[in-house]
């Protein structure tokens, strides 16, 4: 297996993860998200997969060292803070829309789809099959994409979803357990699809 990335940049492994006390001070990131009805008609098993990997993503952001190890990196010619700041301060309510046989604009197959700079997203329906893990990481990588950074420019786009993998295999039971308590908390106030405290 490569241990680069295109830009000549080591791959993340466990040992590049440094622990600490936690939280990135401050973080204001928070990713809310609207489904949005089209001919795909999903099962509510699906949904609750992309609720579950929403809230993951957000679990994720807001309470490991996940945006100081982007500060520690150099993406090409833009400094790892940059990058952070960006993700810190991105306060979205991203537009998901599931398609059968999701393709790009060259007719390949795809997991998912975004516009740099739109907070839109297209998933593809074969990615429901999978965990809310992997359907967390795609989520977040056309998040990546939405917040304006496109594989041609920056070719790091795949560190994020690493880093999501790592940090939710260290506290993945940590996570199912808050997230039960979350969906308790927002049935009981009749709360929609947002992270709140």
């Amino acid at each position: 297996m490569n241990n680069k990335l295109d830009n000549g940049q080591k791959k993340i492994k466990c040992t590049d993860i440094i622990t600490g006390n936690g939280k990135f001070i401050g973080s204001h990131f928070h990713l809310g998200y609207k489904i949005m009805q089209n001919s795909y008609i999903f099962s509510e098993k699906e949904e609750r997969k992309i609720d579950k990997a929403v809230y993951m993503i957000n679990w994720i952001i807001l309470n490991t060292e996940y945006l100081q190890q982007i500060v520690k990196r150099k993406f090409c010619n833009i400094s790892g803070r940059n990058v952070a700041a960006r993700i810190k301060y991105a306060y979205l309510t991203t537009e998901i829309e599931i398609v059968e046989n999701l393709k790009d604009t060259k007719g390949n197959l795809v997991l998912g789809l975004s516009i740099p700079n739109k907070n839109r997203i297209w998933l593809n329906s074969k990615r429901l099959q999978k965990s809310e893990l992997d359907i967390a990481r795609t989520i977040f990588h056309e998040v990546i994409h939405s917040l304006g950074f496109v594989h041609s420019r920056h070719e790091f786009i795949n560190i994020f979803g690493e880093l999501l993998k790592y940090y939710y295999d260290i506290n993945s039971q940590k996570i199912q357990n808050e997230y039960h308590l979350f969906l308790k908390k927002r049935n009981k106030t009749g709360g929609v699809h947002t992270l709140t405290d």
